[in-house]
């Protein structure tokens, strides 16, 4: 395997990870070849065990990899662009474009995914493959081939990667819809989950209530906070017109990094505090903002939820169980068993039809928020 040319505008496993695809499809690593060892590879890149495997792991969700108990890594037998492959194949693609690579693979997201449409696909013999396409839109060796019946789009595709290697192809969105491709999507009711977290918020007694997110800039974000404003306007409640809870962290190459530590909002909350319109309660985009946003308003003093109630955005309800804050499940694992059902009946059928399916969301009821209040 050639000597690594280290860029340091990517993650080191991602550079890791790019060589070895390159030095599988190239063929300087033939079929039924060892890959080098977890710890040569760590040595080799200078990183940790962990990040090489990581590294690995991303290649045998591809199908580029396989894995011997005892023997080692394998390159697979059908891994160059050429060889013929096993039909009854679903692809999973993520995109850079919506959710850097850290995110895609993070537990909360990537369980219920694999929950969904395994669900679906499992009982009718397709196999998933999961491949993640990187800023450069570089296609996966899956669509290369053509060796797959179908493709799941989790993000945003370019325009021309859509029109190159997804559109010939039966495929369906989850949760990202992108007007100008026009192609079937299943997603979140964001509109009716908003409202639902509002109009509860607005029956306990409160009238001053803040969005929290610090990715504005994202599409899922962002159709969650007009969805917000709506029922905010909908139901005669003021919206804060300098929102300081609401932002865009920085992009690092033009994707947003996954946090890994919880934000200091002390500074915000303060300022926020600060203005004639206290609030007294939050909706925040997902549980990490929320607990940042239970540290916060605790440090200045106040109880959760005597003082304040805060609502989060959950993927699915094993997320709510672990993490102990009131919030609505998208119920992201029925949407993507239903986008698999809606793909098999394209690929079966071979009919397309561009529609929108929208699943309701679940409330998830915990302790962050109280029954009742006094109207402020």
């Amino acid at each position: 395997m050639d000597t690594p040319a280290l860029n340091p505008s990517n993650p080191i496993y991602f550079q890791l990870e790019s060589d070895l695809r390159k030095n599988i499809l190239e063929k300087r690593l033939n079929a039924g070849a060892a890959i080098p060892a977890e710890t040569e590879l760590a040595r080799k890149y200078q990183i940790s065990r962990n990040t090489a495997r990581k590294a690995i792991q991303n290649l045998v969700r591809e199908g580029l990899l396989h894995k011997v108990q005892g023997s080692g890594t394998f390159v697979t037998e059908h891994a160059d662009n050429n060889a013929p492959v096993k039909t009854r194949q679903v692809v999973l693609l993520g995109f850079s474009t919506s959710l850097s690579q850290e995110s895609f693979y993070e537990e909360s997201t990537y369980l219920p995914v694999m929950e969904g449409l395994n669900r679906v696909l499992t009982p009718n013999n397709y196999n998933l493959v999961v491949a993640y396409v990187g800023s450069d839109m570089s296609p996966p060796p899956c669509l290369l081939r053509k060796d797959v019946d179908g493709i799941i789009i989790d993000g945003e595709p370019s325009p021309e990667f859509y029109e190159r290697y997804i559109k010939q192809l039966p495929h369906v969105g989850i949760q990202y819809v992108v007007p100008q491709l026009s192609y079937p999507c299943v997603k979140s009711d964001n509109q009716r989950l908003m409202h639902l977290a509002v109009e509860r918020l607005k029956n306990m007694g409160h009238r001053n209530i803040e969005f929290v997110s610090s990715c504005i800039d994202k599409y899922m974000t962002k159709e969650n906070y007009y969805a917000f404003l709506l029922a905010m306007d909908a139901l005669n409640l003021k919206v804060n017109p300098d929102p300081l809870l609401v932002w865009q962290r920085p992009k690092v190459n033009g994707i947003i990094p996954m946090e890994t530590e919880m934000p200091d909002l002390t500074e915000r909350i303060e300022k926020t505090f600060a203005s004639s319109e206290k609030p007294t309660a939050f909706i925040c985009s997902d549980w990490l903002y929320a607990q940042a946003i239970i540290r916060a308003v605790e440090n200045m003093g106040l109880k959760v939820p005597d003082d304040v109630s805060v609502i989060c955005r959950y993927n699915d309800k094993r997320e709510s169980v672990r993490k102990k804050i009131t919030g609505y499940s998208t119920r992201f694992a029925d949407i993507c068993a239903d986008a698999a059902r809606m793909l098999l009946g394209m690929i079966s059928e071979g009919t397309y039809s561009p529609n929108i399916v929208l699943v309701p969301p679940q409330l998830l009821e915990d302790s962050a928020t109280i029954r009742e209040r006094m109207t402020i």
